[in-house]
């Protein structure tokens, strides 16, 4: 077709390819960050019940048929007792509201609100507890 041996053009077909995904993964995690980081600082309007007003909190959002949610509650378990916070667990589609005003995409997701309820991070799909903490301490 093109003079090169038909390997080559293989070669540079399949790099091709490879170069726009990961061309198209980038803008997609540019796009994702820029969205998130313009909610930043957002102050919590909607009613969340929340055992202490004086502490940070983790809102968790959750699907009914989400199979990496089981892991992402089962993590939150493993917060360790200094890293006080409310833990507010919220069906995203039932919540569809709040989980927007955070700049939702999927479940699992986890929304850290300070305790002027202002958001202080996303995190989009399943983040260890380490990196709750650290976010957590955000709003010391």
């Amino acid at each position: 077709m093109t003079g090169l041996p038909a390997e080559l053009e293989r070669v540079v077909i399949v790099a091709l390819v490879a170069a726009l995904f990961v061309a198209a993964s980038l803008g997609v995690r540019t796009w994702v960050r820029r969205a998130t980081d313009s909610r930043l600082g957002r102050v919590l309007a909607h009613p969340v019940r929340l055992d202490d007003p004086t502490l940070p909190t983790i809102i968790y959002f959750f699907g009914q048929r989400c199979g990496a949610c089981s892991a992402q509650r089962a993590e939150l378990s493993l917060l360790p007792g200094n890293a006080r916070a409310n833990v507010v667990a919220v069906d995203a589609h039932e919540s569809a509201d709040l989980a927007g005003w955070a700049g939702v995409l999927t479940v699992p997701s986890t929304a850290v609100i300070d305790p002027r309820r202002r958001l202080l991070a996303v995190n989009h799909g399943f983040v260890p507890a380490t990196t709750l903490v650290s976010q957590i301490r955000l709003s010391a």
